[in-house]
């Protein structure tokens, strides 16, 4: 517990994204390990140049997340998952289909 570190998805959920090691802010060092910090994710994060959104919720399990990753993918929406301090994280992004413009 209280320690930041990327976890791989498994193989055939591959296609969700990579996962990212989080960055610990350093705020937990020195303290005693039974003080829990409550977890803050960001609420975005940039990856290859995209801008993925935290969707609100903390799982404590990876394969809630994946579900729920899975859902996302099917509405269309890109997916990253992130394991923050033994819980879990989905950022998502909407993908572009189609780019309507209109004459004003």
């Amino acid at each position: 517990r209280g320690r930041a570190g990327a976890m791989r998805c498994p193989a055939r959920l591959g296609a969700l994204g990579k996962t990212h090691k989080s960055v610990n802010s350093g705020l937990t060092a020195g303290l005693s390990d039974r003080m829990e910090l409550p977890l803050t994710p960001n609420l975005t994060m940039i990856r290859e140049g995209k801008k993925f959104m935290w969707d609100g919720r903390v799982f404590d399990t990876q394969e809630e997340c994946l579900q729920q990753a899975e859902a996302y993918l099917k509405d269309n929406f890109e997916v990253q998952t992130v394991e923050q301090d033994g819980k879990f994280l989905v950022y998502t992004r909407r993908m572009v289909k189609e780019l309507v413009v209109t004459q004003a």
